[in-house]
């Protein structure tokens, strides 16, 4: 009797396994693809983006983020810009800016202040990325002497009257052929690891008038 109730209960377990068996279904899930990340971009001397940014091996490895700087009161530099010079709102990558304009024309022009590490490519790649952004033909490294001007300019007077001198490297361009035409005046200088770049572009009448202003805006740069 004992193995009938014992056999009864082995075959309804067997059925109830076999059953369940055949109740089981196997599920399967699609999973999206993920969509894939943006190129990185960033900003180089002069507002210009990076054409080889998020490129492969074969990409320029001189060419650098700027440094990010949500305004020129955080900036390792500072400086005092003449009144008549607009400020810019902050821009990313950008330490900071300044519109000028001429009253009698109403032409303008931009004063952009960004800061890289290392040199960026050299003067030769500076000044042809310069060139090319109001349509000037590209220069050899022959040439580069003639348009690389040198500037020592002794910086504001300190607190026990000295004035430290500070290096800095001078271009001007013009393309009056362009429609409008345009002018860039741009000098750079090193700091702590970092150049450092004040570029002027915009209609060449008031880039002539803004020089004198401009060389003196370069007196007041020091470290903060």
């Amino acid at each position: 009797m004992r193995f009938v109730r014992a056999s009864l209960f082995a075959s309804t377990g067997l059925l109830l396994f076999f059953s369940g068996c055949r109740e089981a279904k196997v599920q399967s899930y699609r999973v999206p693809k993920e969509a894939p990340l943006p190129p990185l971009s960033f900003e180089m001397p002069g507002g210009m983006a990076a054409a080889n940014a998020g490129a492969g091996p074969n990409a320029n490895p001189t060419a650098q983020p700027a440094i990010p700087a949500a305004s020129a009161a955080d900036a390792a530099l500072r400086w005092t810009a003449p009144e008549s010079w607009a400020p810019l709102p902050p821009v990313a990558m950008r330490v900071a800016g300044y519109r000028l304009t001429r009253a009698d024309d109403s032409s303008t022009a931009e004063l952009t202040i960004t800061a890289f590490p290392g040199d960026v490519g050299g003067d030769l790649a500076n000044i042809n990325r310069w060139r090319g952004q109001i349509g000037l033909n590209p220069i050899s490294a022959d040439t580069l002497a003639t348009e690389l001007q040198r500037l020592r300019i002794d910086g504001p007077e300190g607190q026990e009257g000295e004035r430290k001198p500070r290096d800095f490297k001078l271009v001007e361009m013009t393309n009056a052929q362009s429609s409008p035409a345009q002018a860039t005046l741009a000098a750079y200088t090193e700091h702590d690891g970092h150049t450092w770049f004040f570029k002027l572009t915009g209609a060449p009448a008031l880039i002539s008038a803004e020089k004198p202003a401009f060389l003196e805006f370069l007196k007041t740069i020091q470290p903060r």
